[in-house]
């Protein structure tokens, strides 16, 4: 039902009981419009038909000298082509002799039509009529034209009509009778196009002669007024058969062609077409009739608006680019005969009663629409047939011309053009089913495909006497629908079996044409956030899966292969989406592809970003391709540049690149890299070895799978092995394996990297998702030599044994302990005592032995010598030596250096050699040489004895030195001290009163009794020391006057009063280089040293002076 009607941007509603009134609508203003429905089965057909009425005035004059008398008026109406004839009649009335209307409106047929029934007759005053609600237009919108006659009579008839209302007034006189006369009318059929008519010329010919009687002029404009399309033409003497009508203008254009009588046919007879009438606008078909109608002849000529249309239809195939004609004509090239065609066609609302034709005649089409056949043509005018191949087995049109097709029916009614598609089999035509039955391959594929007809454009060239130009593209779309699936394989059966498995979303998308063009396409997202489970994709806001799915609880893990019977559905998935659209509107087809995503981070929980698999292929990942699989990939993936991510998502590069497409299989797995940190720990190295010169330590990787119940193979391939060659770039000796295969570090700052540049890197879990178990094992220490350094060669010569391996823990730290063999160097020392006057030494002076070690550093080099012992001949077993001796002035001893290690931890041989202490010889000259020498044998010089190795003990030194002294000593030092106070110059009182000790220290032998001031002490007491009386034997005393008496105190305590220390000359010899003093409170050498620990003062010698360390320095030389 038809609710609404509204006029441009107004929108008040208009309808009204069923009618509604559109302003200037009309031709001459308003149109009032009634609405009606008719149910037809299933349907409801609406009509909106124009509903405009008119009044017809008629007024009956009397000329003088005319009997006044009843009178029969008929009123007509004409449409169109249709010629004034009696069943043109709508009514009929009279008037009485006195003028009164009379009409009855109860007689049978006194009304034509039913939309008549409206009409009434309104009288007023005598001779006057007023016929009301006549109809001004049919139900097709086509303008009725009326005419009032008075039966039986010959009256003069003066016809207006109101522009405004289109209201007539006809003036009928009566008078007394004259000539012959014939009412010459025109009529248009051209659909009510009054916009386009002109004023046309009818003359009136004689049928003797052909003869120009008179003319009358149809469609003048009226002051105020419509045209008026009949006029009276008087004849004369004539009668109306006597004559004959032709049109000989229209507007001013003079027909051409009209002189001289018809040469075919009766004259004026009903249907003989004369003559083709071009006008300003529209050329017309000329028609003739003539008919007595109420004692009058009237004369029509019929005006029929010629017109044509050039129909191009254009083909548009919508199969992704060719691929769908291309399967079809295939097929065709296995049934000959079978042909797709266009057939032409008249829109069927134009054509209700079947009376137009399109038919085939000697291969050639023809249209008729009522009046003559028109042949159709193609655009360079040559005849075409009504039924045009499109495609056959080997060609294909892309267009067709249906041109020269006439426009307007016998009504002037614009006729519409169609066409449709049609299978011929050897011209003919057939229906689907026959198709079916001919070539089911064919039928199968068209059967995809959809048709549809669409007017792109008409274009009704008015106005401009040239052919209206309609194009129609006839489109075949490929449709259809499909299903798309994907495919979850997980591989993660230790984080499924701990619950840890995240949840999956799918976001799918779709990716379509936009045009026609191959790379016109865009991707759209049309499902976010679908849930994925073991039951299938769940859309947004739907219920939760039923209980337990996806759940591990009481399931075996089994394996992700899905070889467990009920655990399969657990590790291999299916997602559908069933029933969508299969191509485009272009015909192509419509790409589906999804990405996967969880909630979480997937990598926290050790999976890896999921891989895109077709069949048994891995293409890639989300975001790139496998190497040498880019061309699967693009195949099998749409690229997501571009396309908005879910609002869920941010378009950060977290989300996907890439959407796997549909049939694809996500692969989840658990593939987290481990890193195994191993440290080591080494045990007994000697005290600063350099970590450069460690051993290299070859250290092995096992696995098991947890859980298995099997042992690790220590007895097969490792799974990773590293040689650590460099220690000093790892600190605190932390290394780390990272790949399988070899490891390397070579860097010097702990650098792990493969061996090759395809070396995976350690997994944590299996290809299934089960958890690996790592232990490490050192599998060997070797020198830079390679000579293994753990004893695991093969003979004394094949290794050394200089480390235990330890059993290595869970904590991956490795413990190795050193333990180099061992051995004895011993060192023969041969002392010439020098004699002084009294014939006794003049000194027992103490020999000092330092013992220093290199070895082969990795890089080939000699390392830096290192100071490994020191012994020491003591003064006091010198002078023991001496006495044993007896008479002999030659003193002699061995000094062994024990637990010498034999090795480096790099397994080089330490190298030994042994240096005589040469500070301060003091005279003594120094010969040495290796072995067990006797003295005479002793030749060689200098004070180093080298390449020693250390061997089990045994009686024969290793090296032999001899000292002698032959030079007499003339060198002394004097040593003077000064009282310093420091107590804030005695502020608090307590500086004691007595007078200030003055201490001397002078050179004497070693003695308990003290010494008075007159008595001369040994080597002359209370003198000043001087530098060289210690190497005659005296002792350093000191003399402390007054208050003790001189009494001479013994500084052995200092390490100083020693026959032969010779720390006194050290210190003076310091002392005087420095210019050091005693600093306060360094020790307890320092508080008993002279000046108790104040600072002394160098004597005017310059020679005197502390040093500051106390018994860190010597005193003196030998």
């Amino acid at each position: 039902m038809e609710s609404a009607v509204y006029q441009g941007e107004n929108k008040t509603n208009l309808l009204d009981n069923n009618s509604f009134t559109l302003s200037g609508g009309g031709s001459r203003g308003d149109a009032k419009y009634r609405v009606t429905d008719v149910e037809n089965g299933n349907t409801t057909e609406i009509t909106n038909a124009v509903s405009n009425q008119i009044d017809y005035t008629v007024e009956k004059k009397w000329k003088s000298g005319a009997q006044e008398g009843p009178v029969t008026f008929a009123l007509y109406r004409t449409i169109g082509e249709q010629s004034l004839t009696e069943t043109c009649k709508v009514l009929t009335f009279t008037m009485d002799a006195g003028g009164t209307v009379n009409v009855d409106f109860t007689k049978e047929n006194a009304f034509i039509d039913a939309i008549d029934g409206e009409i009434s007759i309104q009288f007023s005053e005598a001779w006057k009529a007023l016929p009301q609600n006549l109809p001004e237009y049919d139900e097709e919108g086509r303008r009725y034209e009326y005419l009032i006659l008075e039966e039986n009579g010959n009256p003069t008839y003066e016809t207006s009509i109101d522009s405004s209302t289109g209201d007539y007034t006809t003036i009928v006189t009566n008078g007394p009778g004259g000539s012959h006369r014939i009412l010459v009318q025109k009529n248009w059929v051209d659909d009510s196009d009054a916009a386009h008519r002109e004023p046309v010329e009818v003359t009136v010919y004689s049928k003797e002669g052909d003869q120009a009687i008179t003319f009358v002029t149809l469609g003048e404009s009226q002051e105020d007024g419509d045209p008026i399309w009949y006029a009276w033409a008087g004849i004369g003497e004539l009668t109306p058969d006597q004559v004959y009508i032709r049109e000989t203008k229209i507007g001013a254009t003079a027909v051409l062609g009209t002189e001289g009588a018809p040469t075919e046919g009766e004259i004026n007879a009903p249907g003989i077409t004369r003559d083709t009438v071009p006008g300003k606008n529209h050329a017309y078909e000329a028609t003739y009739d003539r008919e007595e109608i109420a004692g009058e002849t009237v004369c029509t000529v019929t005006n029929r608006r010629l017109g044509n249309v050039d129909l191009t239809v254009t083909k548009d195939w919508r199969d992704g680019g060719g691929d769908g004609v291309g399967e079809l004509q295939a097929a065709l090239e296995n049934t000959p005969g079978l042909t797709l065609a266009v057939k032409l066609k008249i829109a069927a609302s134009d054509d209700t009663e079947g009376q137009f034709k399109i038919y085939q005649k000697d291969g050639f089409g023809y249209v008729n629409l009522g009046g003559g056949d028109v042949q159709i043509q193609d655009r360079s005018e040559r005849r075409v047939s009504s039924i045009q191949p499109i495609l056959t087995a080997d060609t294909k049109s892309n267009s067709l011309d249906f041109w020269n097709l006439p426009k307007y029916d016998t009504n002037g009614t614009v006729v519409r053009y169609t066409v449709e598609e049609v299978w011929l089999d050897g011209g003919n035509e057939i229906t689907l089913d026959q198709l079916r039955t001919i070539s089911p391959e064919v039928y199968a594929l068209w059967n995809t495909y959809t048709s549809s007809v669409k007017e792109e454009s008409y274009t009704a060239n008015d106005g401009e006497n040239k052919n209206d130009e309609q194009n129609i593209t006839l489109t075949n779309k490929r449709t259809g629908v499909t299903d798309a699936v994907w495919y979850k394989q997980w591989y993660d059966i230790y984080m499924y079996g701990s619950g840890s498995r995240p949840d999956i979303y799918l976001d799918i998308y779709r990716t379509v044409h936009t045009s026609a063009a191959e790379d016109g396409i865009e991707t759209e997202l049309i499902y976010p956030s679908y849930r994925w489970t073991n039951e299938g994709l769940l859309p947004p806001e739907t219920e939760a899966p039923s209980e337990g799915a996806g759940d591990p609880a009481g399931e075996e893990p089994g394996t992700a292969s899905g070889d467990n019977g009920s655990a399969d559905r657990q590790y291999f998935w299916r997602a559908e989406l069933e029933n969508l659209p299969k191509y485009d509107d272009w015909g192509y087809k419509i790409t589906y592809s999804a990405v996967e995503r969880t909630s979480v981070n997937a990598s926290d929980f050790d999976y890896a970003i999921a891989e895109y698999w077709t069949g048994e292929t891995c293409l890639g990942t989300r975001d790139e391709a496998d190497p040498g699989m880019e061309a699967a990939y693009e195949a099998q993936t749409t690229n997501l540049d571009g396309v908005n991510p879910p609002v869920s998502q941010d378009a950060s590069s977290s989300y996907a690149k890439y959407a796997l497409n549909a049939n694809g299989t996500f692969v989840n797995r658990l593939n987290k890299p481990v890193a195994i940190e191993g440290r080591k720990l080494w045990t007994n190295l000697p005290a600063g070895y350099p970590a450069v010169d460690l051993p290299n330590v070859t250290f092995a990787l096992y696995r098991r799978v947890q859980g298995s119940g099997e042992a690790f193979d220590f007895g097969g391939a490792p799974i990773a092995t590293l040689t650590v060659q460099d220690w000093s770039g790892l600190k605190n000796y932390t290394f780390r394996l990272l790949y399988e295969g070899k490891n390397i570090i070579d860097d010097g700052a702990g650098t792990v990297r493969p061996e090759s540049e395809d070396q995976p890197g350690l997994p944590k879990y299996t290809e299934e998702g089960k958890l690996y178990e790592y232990v490490l094992r050192e599998e060997g220490i070797t020198g830079a030599n390679g000579l293994p350094l753990d004893g695991t060669g093969e003979g004394p010569r094949e290794s050394l044994d200089l480390f235990d391996i330890q059993e290595i823990s869970n904590t991956f730290q490795v413990e190795n302990v050193f333990h180099s063999p061992t051995g004895s160097l011993s060192v023969k020392k041969i002392l010439e005592l020098p004699l002084g006057g009294d014939d006794l030494p003049i000194a027992y002076p103490a020999v000092r032995f330092h013992l220093y070690r290199v070895y082969i550093q990795n890089n080939g080099q000699p390392s830096a010598q290192e100071l490994v012992r020191t012994a020491t001949w003591s003064s006091e077993e010198v002078e023991a030596a001496y006495r044993q001796r007896g008479d002999s002035t030659t003193v002699e001893t061995v000094l062994s250096f024990t637990d010498l290690e034999q090795y480096a931890p790099n397994g080089s041989l330490y190298l030994y050699h042994v240096e005589e202490d040469k500070s301060f010889l003091g005279g003594y000259d120094t010969w040495c040489g290796p072995g067990d020498l006797e003295a005479q044998d002793v030749t060689g010089g200098g004070y180093t004895v080298g390449g020693l190795l250390p061997h089990e003990e045994r009686e024969e030194a290793d090296a032999t030195f001899l000292n002698s002294r032959k030079a007499v000593q003339t060198e002394f030092i004097t040593l003077t001290g000064q009282k310093a106070w420091e107590d804030f110059h005695d502020a608090f009182g307590l500086r004691p009163d007595a007078p200030m000790k003055r201490e001397r220290w002078y050179i004497g032998p070693r003695h308990p009794a003290h010494c008075d001031p007159p008595r001369r002490c040994p080597g002359g007491a209370g003198r000043p020391a001087h530098r060289g009386e210690a190497d005659r034997g005296r002792g350093l005393h000191r003399q402390v006057d007054p208050g003790c008496r001189n009494r001479k105190v013994d500084l052995s305590d200092l390490g100083c009063g020693r026959s032969g220390c010779g720390r006194a000359r050290h210190l003076c010899g310091r002392a005087r280089r420095t210019g050091l003093r005693p600093g306060r409170g360094d020790n307890a050498a320092h508080r008993n040293a002279p000046g108790g620990g104040k600072p002394a003062r160098r004597s005017s010698h310059g020679r005197g002076g502390y040093a500051e360390s106390g018994v860190s320095r010597r005193w003196g030389g030998r």
